[in-house]
């Protein structure tokens, strides 16, 4: 299982719209028969009332979601999510508790695999700047 982290609502929007084409695509030519990518997804749209559901999903044993989308914001603190092995950050913060924090979330009581978190940052730009100086 993945959790997929960034700063902004726009990144995740590409990182659904690709699976689901990707979905799309797969039982086109696959059939019933794909693995198809089951996501879930935490914003700052998201209601207080659903962010406990939406992990309690995530978590279960026998769930079928294998992606979580979540921005850095609304899903940095707090949120307990060992059933995930990677953890991928997009984008770098200019604060880097929010990436720490976000790193994290997968590292916690319960988790029972190797967790690897991967970073994307494109060089020699400013991004490649705020990562340095974190």
């Amino acid at each position: 299982k993945t959790l997929v982290f960034s700063q902004y609502v726009s990144a995740l929007n590409v990182v659904e719209e690709y699976i689901q084409r990707r979905n799309k695509e797969a039982k086109l030519k696959l059939g019933n028969d794909c693995k198809l990518i089951r996501h879930l997804r935490l914003d700052g749209s998201t209601q207080q009332s659903m962010r406990q559901d939406l992990v309690n999903k995530f978590n279960k044993e026998d769930s079928k979601c294998n992606v979580f989308l979540i921005t850095t914001q609304a899903g940095g603190f707090g949120l307990n999510l060992p059933s995930a092995s990677r953890v991928v950050i997009l984008d770098a913060a200019w604060n880097p508790a929010n990436d720490a924090q976000a790193s994290v979330r997968a590292f916690r009581l319960g988790q029972k695999q190797p967790v690897f978190v991967y970073r994307f940052i494109s060089y020699g730009t400013m991004e490649n700047s705020v990562y340095d100086r974190q």
